[in-house]
């Protein structure tokens, strides 16, 4: 399941989870679009939210409201009346059905650079979508934390709490974790620190 595709419509999205980076690509009406993305940049923080093309909403609505005035306009004359009603049924019908299409419920995960990865939530489903992120978030974890949440006593110790801090940060560890990994630098560090004095 490293290789998550998503279809809808005309759009598609597409996330391989690779061994230090993803892959993201994003295809829409016939345009499309490909970027590598690296762990580091994942922040990992996953939001929900919706969006929809509100201009055909106002569209629909306002041909909609044309409809009403045709009706009123043309109550007498039958062969008018109904083919221009029939006319902006029609018409605000399928632009309704084109702002129906256009509501989506998407997750985002969002990236360092304030942009985000956009992932449709339901397809192909909630819960193969929500499992997808939970790997790519794990995977991620797991390559951090290997990279930069090592221990080593050679290391400059100002550098690698700064590393913890981040790591704790961007939720790779929790606070019990970044606590546990904290005792542990100052305890590599401590040989080092207690000869630093007078005496």
């Amino acid at each position: 399941m490293n290789h998550f595709i998503q279809k809808r419509f005309l759009k598609s999205r597409e996330v391989v989870i690779k061994e230090t980076k993803i892959r993201y690509k994003v295809s829409s009406y016939g345009k499309s679009s490909e970027v590598s993305i690296p762990y580091e940049n994942i922040e990992g923080e996953v939001l929900e939210s919706s969006s929809a093309n509100n201009i055909l909403l106002v569209i629909s609505s306002t041909t909609f409201l044309l409809t009403l005035a045709t009706l009123f306009k043309f109550i007498n004359d039958s062969e008018a009346y109904k083919f221009t009603l029939l006319f902006w049924i029609v018409l605000s019908s399928i632009l309704f059905l084109f702002y129906w299409m256009s509501v989506e419920k998407i997750k985002k995960i969002l990236l360092s650079n304030n942009s985000h990865i956009v992932l449709f939530q339901y397809v192909p489903s909630e819960k193969e979508t929500n499992d997808f992120i939970d790997l790519l978030i794990h995977t991620r974890n797991e390559y951090l934390s290997k990279k930069y949440g090592q221990i080593d006593p050679k290391l400059n110790y100002d550098s690698q709490l700064a590393n913890l801090r981040w790591l704790n940060s961007i939720g790779v560890y929790t606070n019990n974790e970044f606590d546990e990994k904290y005792d542990e630098l100052k305890k590599s560090d401590s040989p080092k620190r207690s000869d630093i004095g007078f005496n």
